[in-house]
């Protein structure tokens, strides 16, 4: 056990470690943010192809994602092209 323990104490491991925790955290916020717009158009009974679907999730940039809920919570927004345009 205090092999293991030894090893995450090197700077560059903890530096990978860091980095680690960091990248997941940014996938998890945008994989949260997609499932909250596939949430709101679906709430809006605004229909979604595959495409569609799968453009939302599999969208990494933040601000995009950020942009396109703004616009879906537009009420006079009726199609998805106005949205994720």
């Amino acid at each position: 056990m205090a092999a293991n323990s030894f090893l995450y104490q090197h700077p560059y491991a903890q530096k990978l470690l860091a980095e680690g925790r960091a990248e997941g955290k940014a996938e998890g916020k945008t994989e949260g943010k997609a499932a909250t717009l596939l949430l709101m158009l679906d709430g809006r009974c605004i229909a979604l192809s595959d495409d569609d679907r799968a453009r939302i999730e599999s969208c990494t940039d933040e601000a995009t994602l950020d942009s396109w809920i703004k616009r879906a919570l537009d009420f006079n927004v009726s199609s998805i092209e106005e949205v994720i345009g």
